[in-house]
């Protein structure tokens, strides 16, 4: 999405991208939450997978042998494509950032270049295979699920700095910016985590409770967790001096 906005002309056309992108993108995922509803469904009439959610629904399917072969390979590439579509960027994106932020790629030689490029690569690749594995035997929660709980802690800081951004005209602390979105970020793992569905929720296993009551804390982390840092951003800031030419 940031090479597209990279490669428009000028300003008013990265502009014009991002919000035609915005409108098209809920469209995409509303079609995309449709299959899958559609999925279930199928299941649920031909009896296919049946007690199967999640992610596992997919694979059940369409290795079922009333699908058929031919709608089998099909989903399989589909699969297949997505997966390594996203895997690419993703991959691409975390070499890149450890190259040039950590090991400061600009300033070794070419040859240094290549080694290092490639040594990240294969460091990043096995590290992504570890956490996969690890996710696999120690969370029953689906992919997207994931995804979306742990952008409920990475993602809020992002949204926020984003946001104060736009709205405001505050001149920040810079110094104390990362500090203030780790406090924000702590403080929301600790509301989670003695939330009604956290680990440390109390009373019984059917009707827990937490600091909310039995409300228990969902998708909408990555909400708290943004408010928490504007917050915390606005203690840390302070109106901005306009110079009046004399």
């Amino acid at each position: 999405m940031m090479q597209k906005n990279l490669s428009c002309k000028n300003i008013k056309d990265a502009q014009k991208n991002m919000m035609s992108f915005a409108v098209v993108l809920v469209f995409v995922n509303l079609i995309f939450l449709a299959l899958g509803a559609l999925l279930y469904m199928y299941a649920g009439k031909t009896g296919i997978g049946a007690g199967v959610s999640g992610d596992d629904l997919f694979a059940t399917i369409a290795m079922n042998p009333k699908t058929g072969l031919f709608i089998g390979v099909l989903f399989l590439i589909g699969l297949i494509a997505a997966a390594y579509s996203s895997a690419d960027s993703a991959l691409t994106a975390l070499t890149t950032s450890f190259s040039h932020d950590i090991f400061n790629f600009s300033k070794k030689s070419p040859d240094e270049q290549v080694k290092l490029r490639k040594n990240v690569h294969v460091f990043v690749s096995l590290l992504l295979l570890v956490i996969i594995i690890v996710l696999k035997y120690t969370t029953t929660m689906s992919a997207i699920g994931q995804i979306m709980f742990f952008a409920g802690f990475t993602y809020g800081p992002l949204i926020a700095m984003f946001f104060f951004g736009i709205l405001t005209k505050r001149t920040l602390n810079d110094k104390l910016v990362p500090v203030m979105c780790l406090i924000a970020v702590g403080f929301t793992i600790v509301l989670w985590y003695f939330s009604a569905g956290g680990p440390g929720a109390g009373g019984t296993v059917d009707n827990p409770t937490g600091v909310f009551g039995k409300y228990k804390i969902g998708f909408e982390l990555i909400i708290l967790n943004s408010l928490l840092t504007y917050a915390s951003l606005f203690l840390i800031s302070k109106k901005q001096v306009e110079v009046l030419n004399s």
